[in-house]
């Protein structure tokens, strides 16, 4: 847990993590030469709980995102918060994140932040769905970066997803496909960082979480 750290301040918790080389969710994670340090706040099979994501039901998650100055990426791909739709037993096993935050890196130092979607009207995947950009921004290092979305899944072009930063209105897409086709009609969100292996440690700081069928405002950050 020493890659993982949680404050707690008058106005704010943060959750800092760091990723370094070796960090890996498992057998699956080192087989594929993945690192991982993430967060669920709770078992995705207790449905009832107002942290899990229903299918066709709108739902709303809010935080501040900090990313230190000066850090570099080497991974072919870097996550910083994705959607996981909870799998079918029959379906091809580890299927790629319903929604996902990618972070790249500009030669300028800068970062490039994007959201990929993935959808499967199929009853059974037997393959991994491609990921399809659908939004993108270029941040800094040093900066909090305030998060509002609204995400409706739906596997045959009824989802919906809205994305405010900072309060001005990013993104907002309706009738899109987003999700699997599963008995199961739930998913769960998780942040911290997931990447290709690489020999540097990279760190992300997130403020405020919260999540639920309600529209939530991240409150201001204070140290």
């Amino acid at each position: 847990m020493s890659d993982f750290k949680y404050v707690v301040s008058d106005c704010s918790i943060i959750d800092t993590f760091t990723i370094s080389p070796g960090n890996g969710g498992g057998t699956l994670d080192a087989a594929h030469s993945n690192e991982r340090i993430e967060l669920i706040t709770l078992d995705p099979i207790i449905r009832k709980s107002k942290e899990v994501i229903m299918v066709s039901k709108d739902y709303n998650i809010s935080y501040s995102m900090f990313i230190p100055a000066g850090q570099k990426i080497t991974s072919s791909f870097t996550i910083v918060g994705q959607v996981h739709a909870v799998e079918d037993r029959d379906d091809i096993a580890a299927m790629p994140p319903i929604m996902a935050f990618v972070l790249k890196q500009k030669e300028s130092g800068k970062y490039v932040w994007q959201m990929h979607i993935r959808s499967d009207s199929k009853k059974i995947s037997r393959a991994f769905p491609k990921a399809k950009m659908i939004w993108e921004k270029t941040i800094e290092g040093g900066k909090w970066y305030k998060i509002q979305l609204t995400l409706r899944t739906s596997p045959r072009g009824k989802a919906y997803v809205r994305l405010y930063v900072n309060d001005v209105k990013e993104l907002e897409k309706t009738n899109a496909p987003i999700g699997y086709n599963n008995d199961n009609p739930s998913a769960y969100w998780q942040f911290g960082i997931y990447r290709r292996s690489s020999s540097i440690p990279f760190s992300v700081s997130y403020a405020n979480m919260m999540q639920g069928p309600e529209i939530s405002n991240p409150s201001a950050i204070c140290s």
